[in-house]
């Protein structure tokens, strides 16, 4: 448990009482590795900090995991699959427990730079997190998650053009940028 904040981790009371909890209804689960007790602390909160296992020191949560975390994606838990990005010249251990098909992280100095602390977890921008999930993550949910952080007026179209131009690589870029144009062309017609 951290703090009286009532996020209970794995790590604190064990896979046996993790679960017994989650069936009693005592919390609800936020990752594999974590639950809270309803209304106990801000959701946003809630889930930066069940994601705490997932995010090495110097690297900000991106993509579905940040717009999970911005309350974007529409799901009760995690993504199961956790995108970071970190500064240029960075390169983060990868968490520790988590299988290595379930982390990747992505430099990105800008994105990185502007994303914010909450709960003490560092969170990638909406913007930021809906151009790097259109370019590697479900293309509906990011399709998704991004047309409502526009309509939720969390960012602009604009912003979401501008972290689409920034994004650098070729990987991925046809797709995110098709993506982009698909979300906006969603949005104008609304």
């Amino acid at each position: 448990m951290i703090g009286t904040m009532l996020v209970v981790l794995q790590g604190d009371v064990g896979t046996a009482a993790l679960a017994r909890m989650r069936r009693d209804g005592v919390l609800t689960p936020l990752t594999d590795h974590a639950g809270v007790s309803p209304g106990a602390v801000p959701p946003r909160a809630a889930r930066a900090i069940a994601l705490t296992a997932w995010i090495p020191g110097r690297a900000a949560a991106t993509g579905l995991a940040a717009l999970w975390v911005h309350g974007l994606t529409g799901h009760a838990l995690a993504p199961a699959h956790v995108e970071v990005v970190v500064p240029r010249g960075a390169h983060p251990d990868p968490p520790v427990g988590i299988p290595p098909c379930r982390w990747t992280f992505t430099t990105h100095q800008a994105a990185y730079s502007r994303a914010h602390l909450i709960a003490g977890i560092r969170i990638a921008s909406p913007a930021d997190a809906a151009a790097s999930a259109l370019r590697t993550a479900d293309l509906a949910e990011a399709m998704l998650a991004a047309y409502g952080a526009v309509t939720a007026g969390l960012i602009t179209a604009e912003e979401l053009r501008a972290a689409i131009s920034e994004q650098k690589g070729t990987q991925g870029r046809v797709r995110m940028r098709n993506a982009c144009r698909a979300v906006l062309e969603a949005l104008e017609g609304r």
